[in-house]
């Protein structure tokens, strides 16, 4: 493999730090039991040594989630579809405050993903929502984009309305994608929040 015992030292050595293995001397060197939140746990110092990560968690999601807005066209219920309609009314109300909003946004996605009805897309859901958390945070403090999100989620909940699996699925790409422009925006020209 070419690598130096040092540089193998040094990787054990963050790995244990993280959680991830433990060394027992005189024994050997096992994996710990990895749950999603742990592992994700530390993703944070990742992306903050590199950004272009941030593209490929932006990819991830829209595949997760426009999968999971079709699946949602097809299962979801009326009452779920009035508590998104809510959701999104007090998400506009809120479009002033970065942290109500914020919350109301993952709320609006929690619902989506609960009205799958799919028991395996939450545990992949969960695998990436810290990371999710770090860049919501960003895009949340810039009012023009919480304007941008509460249009996208009208959109998506017309879908879902409809009951229509591939306006559904669009939707929800297009206001993914519409976000991480907003981030980039955001990283590139330094815009302010407001």
């Amino acid at each position: 493999m070419s690598v130096s015992r040092p540089s193998l030292r040094e990787a054990l050595k963050s790995l244990e730090m993280m959680n991830v293995i433990t060394t027992k001397q005189g024994s050997g060197t096992y994996i710990n039991k990895l749950l999603p939140d742990s592992v994700a746990e530390h993703f944070d110092i990742v992306f903050a040594l590199d950004d272009t990560l941030y593209r490929d968690l932006y990819k991830a999601r829209r595949v997760l989630e426009s999968g999971i807005a079709r699946i949602a066209a097809e299962n979801i219920t009326d009452e779920e579809l009035s508590e998104i309609e809510l959701n999104i009314k007090k998400a506009a109300n809120a479009v002033e405050s970065p942290q109500e909003f914020l919350e109301l946004d993952y709320q609006l996605h929690t619902m989506i993903l609960k009205a799958a009805k799919n028991r395996i897309l939450p545990v992949f859901i969960q695998s990436i929502n810290k990371l999710n958390l770090i860049m919501r945070e960003r895009t949340n403090s810039v009012l023009k984009i919480r304007q941008s999100t509460n249009i996208d989620h009208k959109n998506i909940l017309e879908a879902l309305k409809e009951r229509n699996p591939d306006k559904a699925a669009n939707a929800m790409e297009d206001h993914l994608l519409h976000v991480e422009h907003g981030f980039y925006d955001i990283e590139t020209r330094g815009e302010n929040s407001k």
